[in-house]
């Protein structure tokens, strides 16, 4: 009963006050761990599929590889599950070398043309990157920025990304390479991307996928 009137007394104080804002605690702690994938079985509800140009989205040597074999395609793989603030991360293995691509994370996933992407290339460029109604902003500088922090060629590359608020960074091999805030997507489904540009033929594997609670 004390604590029910508590809880009416902070709302009807801050019904009379401007600039109030009620935080009640989450149900997570920081740093719990809220999913984990190493791809061994399907035991998440991953999306996947092949297209009728070999393109494929599956499970592969313990991996869930994307194959995109047309030019300027991206695929999105989520779980089904939603949230509002996570850090997610996972190793991305470039399987064939090829240096025109673009592979990441994915979150706050309404469908495949609303979310928030974060991008690593093997030719060592990377972005935060803003797909809304199927178009697409670099949200940080604009364009795609190149850091000597990523691996590139035929390499694997370690990649976090944390969506706490409107607040987004991008890590590569535990490097903060980008944080911008954005305010239009506030939750959705976590996943996986790859891209394929001029150049069909893309291949990346991912591994280790994990969401924890920031």
């Amino acid at each position: 009963m004390r604590k029910r009137f508590l809880i009416l007394f902070i709302f009807a104080f801050c019904f009379f006050m401007t600039n109030c804002t009620i935080n009640f605690p989450s149900d997570h702690q920081s740093g719990e761990l809220l999913l984990m994938d190493d791809f061994s079985s399907p035991n998440f509800e991953w999306n996947v599929w092949k297209r009728t140009d070999g393109s494929t989205v599956g499970y592969y040597q313990e991996g869930l590889v994307f194959v995109i074999n047309s030019q300027n395609t991206d695929y999105v793989s989520t779980v089904n599950s939603t949230y509002t603030n996570v850090r997610v991360e996972a190793i991305a293995d470039n399987l064939n070398g090829l240096m025109n691509n673009g592979f990441g994370l994915v979150c706050r996933y309404q469908d495949d043309s609303n979310y928030y992407a974060f991008l690593v290339s093997s030719d060592g460029y990377y972005g935060i990157l803003r797909v809304l109604y199927g178009g697409y902003a670099v949200l940080n500088g604009g364009e795609l920025q190149y850091s000597e922090s990523i691996y590139q060629g035929k390499s694997a590359n370690h990649i976090r990304a944390d969506c706490i608020g409107n607040e987004l960074t991008l890590y590569v091999n535990n490097v903060m390479l980008a944080q911008v805030q954005d305010d239009i997507f506030s939750e959705g489904l976590i996943g996986l991307t790859a891209s394929s540009f001029e150049e069909p033929g893309v291949a990346i594997l991912f591994d280790n996928f994990f969401a924890v609670y920031p």
